[in-house]
């Protein structure tokens, strides 16, 4: 397999970008006209290929990739950089052999290329020709011996080959040039190699530095594992474009009467900027003098005062605004630090806001420093400050502490303090200032805290786990610091001002200076490309102004005198803020002056160059897009930057248009080719929520085509959590109704199953069975399994039932018929609880315990768009299975996938015998939200529990709660049932319902178990049990009422996500023996894999005369995504068990069964934690 990423260019619904292209006409002080590019020359052409294909192959599109690299190949058939490409493409793709052949091709070319050698090292190990791999990677490695990932290569090889003195010297020389640990996993295979080497007391030191390492989880290990490196990246065939010598002739104006009139002394820093009604006119939110804080409002390009001012905290100093989306409802609000409290401001249409401190929980906080981070992979923002020195005791004399904190927004906009388990060391009491980078490029959002001394310090996020400290060795010591790909190879570098210069440490490991003589007194520095020419320059402000362009290989130049910043008479600067404000296509400067007051520069000549905007609309990351990156390919310019703040405004030289345009959103990248756009309306990039994690499908031969019918096993998830640190208790047997006779004909004497496996997951089947039910007509069969609470979970049954009750009146659940208030605990429960601790699905209750209402009546609030459909008759869609649905009136912010606004149902089934063996059958689907989701929704704790509740109708208008755990469908259409007998009082008529799961009803009825039923129940082993892979299926375009449906027609070798569980899979073939009987011997199906189910028709037991055939699957077994927040998400191990822990998956130890032997011989295929590519079989 390699690896599976989408397609980018070819298919239209992986992102969906809204390009505004109105006509643009540009001031005449700006280079207005935009002339027609000339056509392309064939080295341009030349160039735009190379671009387009290094954007499919670093996103592991090896297909799309390779046909783009033939192209240019043709143009230029000779140039190594097209034959290493290529060589790339086939190791990606899997073809090996061809890989070897075009590197080759490159030695040819060019005799001293490492990367050649260390390609078709890599191939050849791969190959497990092992011998060849070693010469390889050796002459790779005197040729440069200073490539980490060849060392890590080369002591594979010689673990192959059981050399292990050399293996341990090659892993060890590749740890000693990794001192930052990136590949934690090399300490794992050093002591492998020291074991086998009779070395146990080295072997076991390297075990505990591997753990140390991988608090998060670790990563998989396999013969991709340390491929990745400088050498398997694309390869552009140019000297990376550099900037202009010269650069273009521009100035800064101070325009500041112009744009904020005669009262810009009265308004003063800290300042922030926010585009409150998306028009693109980014207004102000400042300190206005005696009266608190005020909205100075953006109208073309010039600033007034808006509604009344806000107070603020009498002789209060603030420091920092942040802004963003803090409640996904696509409106920035802004936090206020400050050293005797900070505020935080809810905005609205208009810029109307309100300040709601106190009931946020940050009006106490005093902080100098701050960034909004959505550090939990939640998709809501949080609060990482830097506390306001405090004079700490410590004899003669004392000491000021700055701590760091952490603040979780665990509600809307409600947020506790997390420090002491988010990784932040105890010891760190001399911070400074905060920002974010993806340092190590592992896709997590890392944290750059700088000290008052010594260099700052680097917390690297760790999947699913916390932030651990790390000292990259060419940082150096400075408090004023930023972060940016200086140098525009894609990775974050940092610029520290440290004694009489600016150093910029490289992401690589190089450090360059900028000599800056004089006392500096910098209180900020600023990563801005000014001139739009794609490359970020640097501003430096505190008792002066200084800027340096950045010359690309050539160094930064100063040009303050250039700029015109040297006449700046404005005093000492406190910060400065850069933002297109009067829509020219340049940005512009809004200063915030030490002693009070504001100035604005205008950007004059900034728009010679280009320039995008861009905006991000989240929907699985946090709305505002912050923390993602935005990657650009246009001609000889690449670039990517960081959101760490709106506006995102990115300068592209003299082009036009984008040859590749990507974001790098929370779960994986989205983008599209060739890409216009208009310097003054933004580029929009909604992230589109594609479903990774599930369960298995399953698919039944329904006479012409395979039918899809439902997912599996959605009641068996490992390591999902329902919140931090506690997991859903998983119930690993089902019962799966697939159809009749009708429905699922034998074909060629055997009844035909498919179990897919087409999401990012692993699924461990212990056991299949068809079920063979033959039933008196007039009786229904249903399984008795659902998605509950937690446990206990009765054992899966089928149940037979008759006598239906006529469902007379259903409506949606309105005022008039709210429960009644008699709970105080319930009642006031969204009004008094607290930060949540292991509340389950959402909020509302511990996992597996529900609300005592065996003599209370839940007051479940019903949501505004409820009330609108109040009273509406939904009888006739709850009659019958017709795909006529009933679903919630309002779901949630996309980033709670599978809540929905409270909501309910009242049923009228007529006058009930509450002596009758009643049960209620609900037939319907419910959307999974994810680890994601679920760690969200346990941490607000406005929501409510989620799971349906029931209440009976005693008397007019008096309601009982019934006594009843009533459950959900576990996953895509399935019917459950609810045994009310013993439950209901006499004289009970109706029914109600109520929720906040997005659960879609289909049809709910009421019935009676049939007793004495002359039901017929066989169990059918498999005759044929094949493994396979088969790739993945889209969905159909159905309406928002149905459940995600694949189309099993149509079939793809690649998904759309790049991380998958990785380890040791059941290899492909025959795994009958795997899944006859429940016996701890699991087929381990992963990523793309089929199983195809057969069982003889002869088989079947005969049909009772006048009977009903029907089919079910059982299946036993469990699944697990790899979602952020899955335990063990990345790797396949540790396998699961009956009678296991659920809350210690990953802790305890599997005990040993005799089917281990099983594993042993069936568990040979290894499968990359990076998702790898493979072709389809059909």
């Amino acid at each position: 397999m390699r690896p599976m990423p989408r397609r980018l260019a070819q298919s239209a619904c992986l992102l969906l970008l809204v390009f505004c292209l109105a006509g643009c006409k540009r001031s005449p002080s700006g280079s207005s006209h935009q002339t027609a590019a000339p056509p392309k020359s064939p080295s341009d052409q030349f160039l735009s290929l190379m671009n387009a294909g290094k954007n499919y192959l670093d996103q592991g599109d090896a297909t799309n990739a390779l046909a783009i690299y033939k192209k240019a190949e043709a143009i230029v058939p000779n140039d190594a950089d097209v034959r290493l490409n290529l060589a790339n493409c086939y190791l990606l793709g899997g073809a090996e052999e061809e890989a070897i052949r075009e590197a080759d091709e490159v030695l040819k070319l060019e005799p001293n290329s490492a990367a050649a050698y260390f390609v078709k090292g890599s191939a050849y190990l791969r190959l497990l020709n092992l011998e060849e791999a070693a010469k390889a990677l050796e002459n790779a490695k005197k040729i440069d011996p200073g490539e980490t990932a060849t060392f890590f290569q080369l002591g594979m090889a010689r673990t192959g080959l059981k050399q292990w003195d050399e293996a341990i010297a090659a892993f060890q020389e590749g740890i000693r040039l990794d001192p930052n640990h990136l590949h934690s996993a090399a300490h794992y295979l050093l002591a492998q190699a020291l074991l086998r080497a009779g070395r146990q007391e080295e072997a076991q030191q390297e075990l505990q530095l591997h753990q140390a390492n991988i608090e998060g989880g670790g990563p998989a290990l396999g013969a991709a594992t340390f491929e990745r490196s400088k050498y398997t990246q694309a390869r552009v065939p140019f000297k990376l474009e550099q900037p202009e010598k010269e650069g273009i002739r521009m100035k800064f104006v101070d325009a500041t009467k112009e744009a904020l009139g005669d009262g810009a002394q009265n308004f003063s820093g800290p300042i922030g900027v926010i585009d409150a009604n998306h028009t693109g006119w980014n207004s102000l939110f400042a300190v206005e003098k005696g009266q608190g804080f005020r909205l100075l409002w953006n109208t073309n390009g010039t600033f007034q005062p808006s509604g009344a001012p806000y107070p603020a905290i009498p002789g209060a100093n603030y420091s920092k605004m942040l802004v963003g989306d803090l409640q996904n409802d696509r409106f920035d609000d802004i936090v206020v630090l400050g050293d005797k409290g900070s505020h935080l401001f809810k905005f609205a249409t208009n810029g109307l806001a309100m300040d709601v401190s106190a009931l946020c929980r940050l009006s106490t906080l005093s902080a100098i420093d701050g960034m909004l981070m959505d550090l939990d992979f939640t998709g809501k923002l949080d609060l990482i400050a830097v506390n306001s020195p405090t004079i700490q005791p410590c004899n003669n004399p004392t000491i000021l502490r700055s701590d760091m904190r952490v603040y979780r927004q665990f509600g809307p906009l409600l947020f506790t303090d997390i420090t002491s388990t988010s990784g932040i060391p105890a010891s760190l009491h001399n911070a400074q200032a905060v920002m974010m980078e993806d340092w190590n490029r592992d896709g997590n959002m890392d944290v750059v805290a700088s000290r008052k001394e010594g260099p700052p310090l680097l917390l690297e996020k760790q999947r699913g786990g916390r932030l651990v400290p790390r000292e990259p060795t060419n940082w150096v010591a400075g408090a004023v610091f930023c972060t940016g790909d200086f140098d525009n190879d894609l990775r974050p570098d940092l610029a520290v001002v440290s004694d009489g210069k600016i150093s910029l440490c490289f992401n690589g490991g190089e450090r360059k200076e900028i000599a800056i003589p004089g006392n500096t007194g910098f209180r900020q520095l600023v990563a801005v490309d000014y001139d739009n020419d794609g490359w970020l320059d640097l501003w430096a402000v505190g008792e002066k102004i200084r800027g340096w362009r950045n010359l690309g290989l050539s160094g930064f130049q100063e040009q303050t005198a250039q700029l015109g910043l040297d006449q700046f008479d404005g005093g000492a600067v406190s910060e400065i803020h850069f933002a297109d404000f009067d829509l020219d296509c340049d940005s512009d400067v809004i200063i915030a002056l030490a002693n009070g007051g504001l100035r604005y520069l205008r950007n004059e000549g900034g728009n010679s160059n280009s320039q995008i905007k861009v905006r991000l609309f989240g929907t699985r990351s946090n709305a505002s897009g912050i923390g993602c990156k935005v990657e650009i390919a246009t001609g000889g310019l690449r670039l990517i930057r960081t959101v760490h703040q709106r506006p995102v405004e990115v300068g592209v030289g003299k082009y036009q248009k984008l040859d590749s345009f990507l974001v790098h959103w929370f779960n994986w990248p989205q983008g599209s080719a060739e890409v216009p756009f208009n310097c003054k309306e933004p580029l929009f990039a909604s992230e589109l929520s594609m479903q990774e994690g599930s369960c298995p499908y399953l698919y039944a031969w329904d006479g012409k085509r395979f039918r899809f019918v439902t997912d599996i096993l959605g009641t068996a998830p490992l390591g999902l959590p329902i919140a931090e640190g506690r997991y859903i208790e998983a119930d690993p047997e089902e019962f799966v109704w697939i159809g009749n006779e009708q429905t699922f004909p034998a074909r060629d004497g055997k009844y035909q199953l498919q179990i897919t496996e087409e999401l990012r997951e692993v699924l461990y089947l212990d056991e299949a069975k068809l079920v063979v039910v033959d039933h008196e007509p007039g009786t229904e069969v249903h399984p008795t399994d659902k998605l509950l609470p937690g446990k206990p979970f009765p054992p899966g049954a089928l149940m037979t039932l008759h006598n239906e009750h006529p469902l007379q009146w259903a409506q949606m659940l309105g005022e008039r018929d709210r429960p009644g208030r008699t709970s105080q605990r319930l009642a006031d429960w969204k009004r008094t609880r607290q930060p949540p601790n292991g509340d389950s699905f959402g909020g509302g209750h511990v996992s597996g315990e529900t609300p005592n209402t065996a003599t209370e009546t839940v007051a479940l609030p019903i949501s505004t768009e409820s009330l609108r459909l109040s009273g509406q008759e939904v009888t006739s869609a709850l009659t019958t299975v017709d795909g006529r649905r009933v679903s919630p009136p309002k779901l949630r912010v996309p980033q709670l996938r599978g809540l929905a606004e409270p909501h309910g149902l009242v049923l009228d089934f007529g006058p009930l015998n509450a002596g009758k063996p009643l049960v209620l059958v609900m037939n319907g689907w419910l959307r999974f939200g994810g680890g994601m989701a679920n760690i969200a929704a346990s941490q607000d704790p406005s929501l409510p529990f989620p799971f349906p509740t029931l209440e009976a109708e005693v008397a007019p208008g008096r309601w009982k709660a019934v006594d009843v755990t009533v459950g959900a469908p576990a996953g895509k259409t399935k019917t459950i049932l609810v045994d009310l007998e013993g439950k209901l009082e006499a004289g009970t008529r109706r029914l109600r319902l109520t929720q906040a799961f997005e659960i879609h009803w289909d049809r709910i009825a009421l019935m009676e178990e049939k007793p004495n039923a002359r039901t017929q129940i066989t169990f059918i082993t498999p005759s044929e049990a094949d493994l396979h892979f088969r790739g993945f299926s889209p969905m159909q375009n159905l309406p928002p009422d149905w459940p995600l449906t694949p189309d099993y027609d149509r079939v793809s070798a690649n998904s759309y996500w790049t991380i998958t569980p990785g380890g040791w899979c059941t290899r492909y073939g025959d795994v009958s023996e795997l899944i006859a009987s429940r016996d701890e011997g699991l087929a381990l199906m992963n990523g793309g894999d089929e199983l195809t189910l057969k069982f003889a028709a002869g088989s079947l037991p005969p049909k009772p005369a006048g009977s009903v055939r029907e089919f079910f699957l059982y299946a036993d077994g469990w699944d697990k995504d790899s979602d952020f927040h899955v335990a063990m998400g990345t790797a396949v191990e540790p396998l699961p068990f009956h009678g296991m822990d659920d809350q210690m998956y990953g802790r305890e130890q599997r005990p040993e069964f005799p089917s281990d032997a099983l594993h042993r011989k069936y568990n040979t295929r290894w499968v990359e934690g990076r998702v790898l590519k493979q072709t389809a079989t059909r």
